[in-house]
């Protein structure tokens, strides 16, 4: 296969770098992430808009500084100049923008509902928006074994938020819509994405310049809306507990950095040995919020735990098995990332 090889190749040291970069990263994100909403030491934090705010204008900025360096992740140099300032390509940004910015709200707000390992197992669902999007939008078949994969991967999701401890839970009906919403977003995002890529071909750094630029603006409007008489909490609340400032950059600089090192795993190395380190990383993060925090998990919900990490296993597997998917198999892995 095409991404190994090239892995036992010159740029064996890279990969390491690279993989390093993203399990740092993102599995320090997720600690810091759980934090910001769960800390102890604080009242809870209730507000999910400021964070996305937040998280996007760290994004740009980012993005900014690494077109300035010159790195790249992509072949495409620029956006094609042609049209660019149509009134179809400005829809098709805002559009692309828009469900990119719902769907990070849609994920922070459920964690003010729900523990850590529920948002994270859930979001191992991200594909099964993805394949039922699939059916009406694009001519894409699934086989059965993956329709498969995906069944157990959503029972052993429901399952584990019904056979929760009934002593000390968080989860809630509420979060669970919430998750729920940011899948369908995340489902949506991926077809956007991939329309803007084929009608225009932008660059990942110039993507995530577009997105976060126009994120920020739509998350003002959003906070303005959702904080209409809750101003004054919001910043009491970082008054009174400014410690929140450090973790919310904190978590921003490390979303961004993992994009950046994503991009650059994708561009050398394929997305195959992306989701290879996507994969572990994400089953590492539920069991890293287990123990750190302390989440308290009876036997079922283990066998629950269990038949998620299969579920994404096979998935990967069948891909493996057949380079023939590879195509079909990038769609659904940028959707998953």
């Amino acid at each position: 296969m095409e991404a190994f090889n090239k892995i036992k190749g010159q740029r064996v040291p890279e990969i390491f770098i690279v993989a390093f970069g993203i399990y740092f990263t993102h599995l320090y994100f997720s600690i810091v992430q759980e934090k910001i909403y769960n800390d102890p030491g604080r009242e809870k934090f209730n507000y999910a808009e400021f964070v996305v705010l937040i998280q996007c204008t760290t994004g740009f900025f980012v993005s900014i500084i690494c077109e300035t360096l010159g790195i790249s992740f992509t072949e495409q140099k620029s956006i094609i100049q042609a049209d660019t300032k149509s009134w179809h390509f400005f829809k098709l940004k805002f559009t692309h923008s828009l469900v990119s910015t719902l769907a990070k709200i849609f994920t922070n707000t459920s964690l003010i509902y729900i523990s850590y390992p529920t948002q994270a197992l859930a979001k191992s669902c991200k594909i099964l928006p993805v394949m039922i999007g699939s059916l009406f939008v694009k001519e894409v078949k699934y086989e059965k074994n993956e329709y498969f994969s995906v069944a157990i991967i959503t029972i052993g999701v429901f399952l584990f938020n019904m056979l929760n401890p009934k002593e000390g839970t968080t989860d809630t009906i509420i979060g669970l819509i919430f998750i729920f919403l940011s899948l369908l977003m995340d489902g949506l995002n991926g077809f956007c994405a991939e329309k803007v890529k084929h009608e225009y071909k932008p660059s990942s750094l110039e993507m995530m310049r577009y997105v976060n630029f126009w994120s920020i603006l739509i998350t003002i409007v959003v906070l303005g809306f959702s904080s209409i008489g809750d101003e004054i909490s919001l910043f009491a609340y970082i008054e009174k507990y400014p410690s929140i400032i450090f973790d919310i950059l904190l978590f921003s600089l490390l979303s961004a950095i993992g994009q950046v090192f994503s991009f650059r795993a994708i561009k050398v190395f394929g997305v195959l040995t992306l989701h290879v380190i996507t994969l572990t990383r994400k089953n590492l993060t539920v069991l890293l919020s287990i123990m750190m925090f302390n989440h308290i998990l009876n036997g079922y919900q283990w066998i629950s735990l269990s038949l998620v990490f299969i579920g994404t296993g096979i998935i990967f597997y069948d891909n493996i098995r057949d380079e023939g998917k590879n195509k079909k198999f990038d769609k659904e892995i940028k959707a998953m990332v």
